[in-house]
């Protein structure tokens, strides 16, 4: 019996030396746990856009307001000089004849952009478009300076209604791969129409008053 015990005690040790043996010879390092594998991100798939008709009939109209509302908002400067001498206004009435569609135009573009979720986009755009040529009524029939202004006031109202339902209109028609080309083509007619604006309506006020001086 003392024999069998003195057998396993000196076993014992060996035993104890096989499991740290064991974990010294072990390939994973202590302390650092192995990383789950990540799954691979899958892409969204490419969206190909192919304008329809409608489609370029919409932005055609798009471009086509967008242009009328750049060639009048630099068209008047040319003509605003004997403009202001015939109807007599004054050098700040006629500084505020360029800043009143400026002004109305940029203060009425994020409020008929928030009622377009209101009332809709066809409706405000129609709205905007309308008060726009009223306000070019306005203006060119005016007899008084004070009546102009109000006039060129009207005119910016419509015309920031414009310009804002027009990039709108097009952030909800077109996929986001393919808008920045299409407000590239926006900014384009813009451009176009400020450059334009001054020569068209410089070369309208020469032909209009060869006219009076030869009648």
């Amino acid at each position: 019996m003392a024999e069998s015990m003195e057998t396993s005690a000196l076993k014992a040790p060996t035993t104890t030396h096989q499991q740290s043996s064991n974990i010294g010879n072990s390939n994973i390092p202590i302390g650092i746990q192995e990383k789950p594998a990540i799954d691979a991100v899958t892409p969204e798939p490419k969206i190909e856009f192919k304008p329809t008709t409608a489609f370029i009939l919409a932005f055609s109209s798009i471009c086509l307001i967008t242009l009328a509302a750049a060639l009048d908002a630099t068209s008047l400067s040319i003509a605003l000089p004997i403009i202001t001498s015939k109807l007599g206004g004054t050098a700040i009435e006629a500084f505020w004849s360029g800043t009143s569609f400026l002004l109305t135009s940029a203060v009425s573009q994020p409020v008929i952009a928030g009622l377009s979720h209101i009332f809709g986009r066809k409706e405000l755009l129609l709205g905007s478009a309308l008060l726009f040529g009223i306000g070019s009524i306005l203006a060119a029939v005016a007899n008084t300076f004070t009546l102009m202004l109000v006039g060129r006031s009207v005119q910016g109202i419509g015309g920031g209604g414009i310009l804002s339902l027009g990039e709108i209109l097009v952030t909800d028609l077109v996929p986001l791969s393919v808008r920045g080309a299409y407000f590239g083509y926006m900014g384009s007619i813009w451009a176009i129409g400020s450059v334009g604006g001054p020569l068209i309506g410089g070369g309208k006020f020469l032909l209009i008053l060869s006219r009076m001086q030869l009648v």
